[in-house]
């Protein structure tokens, strides 16, 4: 059985900057991208659920600098944004962007470089076995 995860990270493996699910291993160089699934819906007949689940995706990326973290998230948004297709054995019938947002985050000990950070949400509806 195939995951939506799988083709998401199936995905974002042909981009320029490394993907992780929920995090990144203890010393990854940066940029950076991280991902995660924040819930999936499921419609439903009278009898059961139709086969389409709708799973939610927050894909966020981290970079020394704004420029370059925006470059990555419009490569994600490129490859991703109305993307209908299958790749590593799910068949994605839609997935669509529904936000964008950029953050910073300012180091304590003000020695370090800010992390810039954009943040990205995706709905994908794909077919369920």
């Amino acid at each position: 059985m195939a995951y939506v995860e799988q083709w998401l990270s199936a995905e974002l493996s042909a981009l320029t900057a490394p993907a992780f699910p929920l995090t990144a291993p203890q010393g990854q160089a940066l940029p950076i991208v991280i991902y995660k699934r924040t819930g999936t819906s499921r419609e439903r007949t009278l009898a059961n659920a139709i086969g389409l689940p709708v799973a939610s995706f927050e894909i966020n990326v981290y970079s020394l600098t704004y420029a370059e973290a925006k470059s990555i998230s419009e490569e994600i948004r490129s490859a991703l944004d109305e993307y209908i297709g299958s790749n590593a054995g799910v068949v994605v019938e839609r997935c669509t962007m529904t936000d964008e947002s950029d953050h910073i985050d300012l180091p304590n000990d003000g020695q370090s470089k800010p992390i810039y950070i954009v943040a990205l949400s995706f709905e994908v509806r794909f077919q369920e076995d």
